[in-house]
């Protein structure tokens, strides 16, 4: 094998295209040589076929040129191993063959050739050969980069949607899902779903189930959910009913939502003690009351307009109220599921479902013998909508089970969160707005919010800058210190491949109190915990946050090394810092807010 001396080109380092020039007989070799160096390429060249596979994966060359017939090893076996060392990237070969029949052509390209040249060799024809095959495998790099930034692209979208789907449920989840007299089944048609169910009962026992279905699919949809549940669980808690529930979620969205978006809604209430069902029905498909002894199907049509189109004093609010028994069954559904579509283009519709009903001999096998068949006339066709369907049992029984498991439940509550954050997520995520997120659907935490939030603020700032980025905070001291602080730091996060930082929630309340408890790790060297204490002692600038931190906690400690710290929080129903503490808190958050 011989490689270039300075003299054959003016090196790869200034974008100059190399040739990998393989055949056993020097003539050709050299041959080839000179038309390439008129070319203004740089050349490489082998004698056999293993030394073309030694060559290539040395020198990584833009194209090959490769004679089939050559000792120790012949061309088709070098283009193989060639071909499976490139791992995706593509090199051109360009076969050197005397053989002009098309069996023996046909196997050059078989064999990993990309075309080939029959001899003997023309230099107009190998510099267009080579020129084409140059711009395919330009454009197939291009694309190539594309890919990899889609998949990294896709990858990070699909971390997100894991996250806020994670989010969503703590937010929304609700153990009354969960009870005996109710069965749903969700089928997304994306990542997040855009039709809601939710479920509460009221301090008197009535008990409310909401379904709703937002415009659109996916995350754009479902992100209303979370003002709809915080509106629905908080009245549900207070006891009020259909109608109020109704109106406030309709404030609420109007004033969120952008134009274009809204709910289509249906709200539920049972009062198992007056033997009646009220509902409101704002453009949601026919709810369908199944008595238990097989007489008929009841129905209660949409009445009013869906949630978020018109402003409280246009609002409707016309009510149904029915009288239902001890094991009737009430159906309610989305439009995703009358209107899937079979093969064949036709909708599963209405009609379907009505005589599905009223053949079904075993009530208590209802719910799970819709789901089949609407799975079964779809098959295997893509959904075109989220599909949704609930049966509420009417019986007092379970109703009682559940109204106890509440009433534990609203004793003591407690959650857990997890963020694992590598350096991507460092770089481009933000695990704050994302905690606050939580913080906004945790009831017993409403009136701490502001405190958790700066909390959370000053361990992740230490940890991120003097931690894992081993940032000392001197910038920040002079005039335009802020800008240039922030500047270093988004440097510093560019160039941290292998940071992490794991920040750990949990949360134990009752109805008199309780504490969250905040962990936050980070994989840098350590931060100086103590010498910052030392210099907020002395009335040093830096350390404030460790001393508001420590304000506002019960307790707040770190390891010897530093990269650990832990901190509780404790409250019993109204926070616990006095107002010079909440107006530090209020001006650090602003701040901390327009630096991001």
């Amino acid at each position: 094998m011989s490689i270039p001396s300075q003299n054959d080109a003016r090196g790869k380092g200034d974008g100059t295209l190399s040739v990998l020039v393989a055949d056993d007989i020097e003539a050709n070799r050299e041959l080839l040589k000179a038309i390439l160096k008129r070319q203004g390429y740089l050349i490489y060249t082998a004698d056999n076929g293993a030394q073309a596979v030694a060559a290539y994966e040395k020198f990584r060359p833009d194209i090959i040129l490769l004679d089939i017939m050559m000792p120790l090893m012949d061309g088709y076996e070098a283009a193989r191993l060639i071909k499976d060392g490139a791992k995706g990237q593509f090199t051109p070969i360009i076969f050197l063959t005397a053989q002009s029949d098309e069996e023996a052509l046909a196997r050059c390209i078989e064999m990993g050739g990309d075309d080939f040249i029959v001899k003997p060799i023309r230099a107009t024809i190998l510099r267009s050969k080579i020129s084409s095959l140059i711009r395919m495998r330009d454009s197939h790099r291009e694309l190539e980069i594309q890919r990899k930034e889609l998949q990294r692209q896709h990858d990070r979208l699909r971390y997100e949607h894991e996250i806020t789907e994670q989010v969503f449920a703590k937010i929304i989840g609700n153990q009354a899902l969960d009870g005996d007299n109710i069965k749903c089944e969700l089928s997304p048609m994306a990542v997040a779903n855009g039709d809601i169910v939710l479920a509460a009962t009221t301090p008197a026992g009535n008990q409310l189930v909401l379904l709703g279905d937002f415009t659109g699919h996916g995350l754009s949809a479902a992100i209303g959910a979370i003002p709809v549940s915080e509106v629905f669980y908080a009245m549900t808690a207070k006891g009020l009913g259909v109608r109020d529930i109704a109106a406030e979620i309709n404030r609420k969205l109007c004033h969120y939502l952008p134009t274009g978006q809204f709910l289509a809604a249906c709200l539920l209430e049972w009062d198992h003690r007056a033997g009646v069902i009220r509902v409101w029905n704002g453009g949601i498909p026919d709810i369908l009351i199944v008595g238990h002894k097989g007489d008929g199907v009841k129905k209660v049509a949409s009445g009013n307009l869906p949630i978020g189109i018109v402003q409280d004093e246009a609002f409707e609010l016309f009510i149904e109220t029915l009288a239902v028994q001890n094991g009737d069954r009430i159906y309610l559904f989305s439009d995703g599921l009358i209107e899937s579509r079979n093969g064949q283009g036709q909708m599963f519709g209405q009609d379907r479902l009505e005589r599905l009903i009223a053949g079904n001999l075993d009530r208590g096998r209802l719910f799970e013998e819709i789901r089949q068949e609407a799975a079964a006339f779809r098959k295997d066709q893509p959904q075109s909508d989220d599909i949704t369907l609930v049966e509420v049992l009417c019986d007092t029984a379970y109703l009682e089970k559940i109204l106890e498991a509440n009433k534990a439940h609203r004793r003591t509550a407690n959650w857990k969160m997890s963020l694992r954050m590598g350096p991507d997520e460092l770089l481009d995520f933000d695990p704050l707005s994302l905690a606050t997120v939580l913080l906004n659907g945790v009831p017993s935490l409403k009136n701490h919010q502001s405190f958790i939030y700066m909390i959370i603020v000053e361990l992740y700032t230490n940890a991120l800058e003097h931690g894992v980025l081993g940032m000392d905070g001197s910038l920040k001291k002079s005039p335009d210190g802020f800008s240039r602080h922030y500047a270093e730091r988004k440097r510093r996060l560019a160039q941290a491949a292998k940071a992490w930082i794991h920040l750990d929630m949990e949360c134990f309340a009752d109805r008199h109190g309780g504490e969250l408890i905040i962990q936050i790790e980070d994989s840098g060297s350590g931060f100086d915990s103590k010498s910052a204490v030392a210099e907020e002692n002395n009335a040093g600038t830096r350390g404030r946050g460790i001393k508001l931190v420590r304000s506002l906690c019960r307790s707040l400690s770190y390891n010897e090394s530093g990269n650990y710290a832990k901190a509780v929080y404790a409250w019993q129903g109204a926070p616990r810092a006095d107002s010079g503490e909440q107006g530090e808190v209020a001006k650090r958050i602003q701040t901390y807010g327009d630096r991001r």
